[in-house]
């Protein structure tokens, strides 16, 4: 694949610490773990979309094991998290993740067809039938008309509105934080940040922008922090003590976070 255009620039930045996975798929440029998007469509809502990415701290994989994708103009968005288990074999599920998702943006930006809605389970599906690195992965798509998860080849669509708020991510945040307190920091988030808003008298898009990177940014480093919590009971430990496991305090992974802002078209031309 041929380096992107100037005009592609935004829609490929949507891999952040992404490196080659094929010699069809290389992309030429990285990027920061904090990425902003924004897109046109002609539905008359969008998702304002931006990640962050805590990859944990292994200097034989600096790139960690997660990898996702926001495609503005395609409004999908996706997250990898490879199989650490593949490590006892001595392959870095990462490289098959982050090639995955590689894959998927190929598939968005030269198979989708024009005008046509996107199907995340097909573009995953195409994504998964072309990836060749060792390893494998959990993987989700989604996007304003619907989502799939490919594993297990369910799909499930949610109503949403304008104002609501999707958040998405890796085993590293849902493994250390509960539903209830990813609310409440979305919630808290939200009000700070509108009354902040109310005073600079900012437009409606511009602090859309600035809610969902400071959104995504601190529930990464809340659930980091919880990770790192000896004394915290975690969603994971919940979950291993129903399995029959024993395991204690957070669970340090990486930690992929995207939030997806709803806003009416109206608002963000």
């Amino acid at each position: 694949m041929a380096a992107p255009h100037e005009e592609d620039n935004a829609f490929h930045q949507s891999i952040p610490n992404t490196i080659t996975a094929t010699k069809r798929r290389r992309l030429t440029k990285r990027f920061s773990n904090e990425e902003f998007y924004e897109s046109v469509t002609t539905n008359t809502l969008k998702m304002v979309a931006g990640s962050f990415y805590i990859p944990k701290k292994n200097p034989l994989k600096p790139l960690g094991e997660d990898a996702h994708f926001i495609s503005p103009r395609h409004q999908t968005l996706g997250v990898a998290d490879g199989v650490g288990g593949w490590a006892r074999r001595g392959i870095d599920a990462g490289e098959y993740a982050r090639e995955l998702m590689n894959n998927c943006v190929y598939a968005l930006k030269f198979r989708q067809p024009k005008n046509k809605p996107v199907d995340p389970k097909n573009i995953l599906n195409e994504a998964y039938l072309n990836t060749e690195s060792e390893g494998s992965s959990t993987a989700f798509g989604g996007n304003t008309s619907g989502d799939s998860p490919i594993n297990s080849g369910e799909e499930m669509k949610v109503a949403v509105e304008a104002g609501d708020v999707v958040v998405v991510g890796s085993d590293g945040l849902f493994d250390n934080v509960y539903s209830d307190e990813i609310e409440d920091v979305v919630g808290l988030s939200l009000k700070y940040m509108k009354e902040e808003e109310e005073e600079e008298e900012e437009e409606e898009d511009k602090n859309s922008n600035g809610m969902i990177r400071v959104l995504a940014w601190s529930l990464a480093k809340f659930a980091l922090m919880r990770a790192l919590d000896e004394n915290v009971v975690s969603p994971f430990e919940r979950a291993a003590l129903r399995a029959g496991f024993e395991h204690t305090d957070g669970k340090y992974d990486d930690i992929t976070v995207i939030v997806a802002y709803i806003l009416p078209v109206e608002n963000c031309m």
